[in-house]
């Protein structure tokens, strides 16, 4: 299989808008600007404006008409209500966990080993008649 797919490219640019998003390379209101970014991913303006609608779901970007596309405000309030439901959400995770986690496997007997289903029938001994 090959890497070379358009969704593998879309979900690459999608990835790496995020990251930059994230991380503050583009900062809060500043404008995406579609004919650089689809230059440096070597991609048509088509699937990058779907890569860029997908982060307006996220809220991540805002596409105003007319201005383009703008990296949103990070609201602190929202974003530490954000980490503290994460935080809630992972004590309850393992408060609630039906099974406790082992960092190994439990060992299992090989096939040839294992208790024969309870409906066969046992083999009769050599020395008794049938």
């Amino acid at each position: 299989m090959t890497h070379d797919t358009a969704a593998f490219r879309n979900q690459t640019v999608y990835h790496t808008l995020r990251s930059r998003i994230c991380l503050l390379d583009y900062p809060p209101n500043s404008r995406l600007s579609e004919e650089s970014l689809a230059a440096e991913f070597g991609m048509s303006r088509t699937p990058l404006r779907r890569v860029l609608a997908r982060l307006e779901d996220e809220g991540l970007v805002q596409s105003q008409h007319g201005v383009g596309t703008l990296v949103t405000d990070v609201d602190i309030a929202e974003m530490r209500h954000v980490y503290e439901l994460r935080m809630e959400l992972a004590q309850l995770v393992g408060t609630l966990s039906p099974a406790p986690i082992h960092t190994q496997p439990e060992p299992r007997l090989p096939s040839s080993n294992r208790a024969p289903m309870i409906c066969a029938k046992p083999p009769m001994p050599a020395h008794l008649p049938s």
